[in-house]
């Protein structure tokens, strides 16, 4: 069941649920019911005030999973394109040299370098932190 049959199921109860005050109301003040119609209608007291919010915890948990799975389902087709693409690339590779996306590839290899670069960079200042007196004879 998707969010909308969970809708409509929600407003099925709800009516029923208006029904069930109804008939709460109508036998609010009335003596000498048998025990066993009591116990029912007291029962249908505690639907009638736990449901609704269930309903609405149970309502933002479906909406929240399907969210969930559309962003899942998003990423999931992202990987699926980068693979094709890595395979039209490596097969492509076999022939020889991927002229037409030289540029880029070569764009995409400078960006990691020099986030190594920087890495390297950084874990060297690390290491001056931690032992300055070494670095400032050097």
């Amino acid at each position: 069941m998707g969010v909308f049959g969970f809708e409509v199921l929600t407003t099925d109860v709800q009516a029923h649920l208006d029904v069930v005050r109804s008939v709460l109301e109508s036998v609010r003040g009335e003596d000498g019911l048998p025990s066993s119609l009591r116990e029912r209608l007291s029962e249908a007291s505690l639907l009638t005030n736990t449901l609704p919010t269930e309903l609405a915890e149970r309502g933002a948990y479906l909406q929240s999973n399907a969210a969930l799975r559309r962003d899942h389902a998003a990423l999931r087709d992202q990987l699926h394109a980068w693979v094709r693409d890595a395979r039209l690339r490596l097969d492509k590779d076999i022939d020889g040299v991927d002229f037409p996306n030289v540029l880029t590839d070569l764009e995409k290899h400078k960006v990691r370098d020099k986030d190594w670069i920087f890495l390297t960079r950084f874990g060297k200042f690390a290491d001056m932190k931690d032992n300055p007196t070494q670095h400032l004879s050097t």
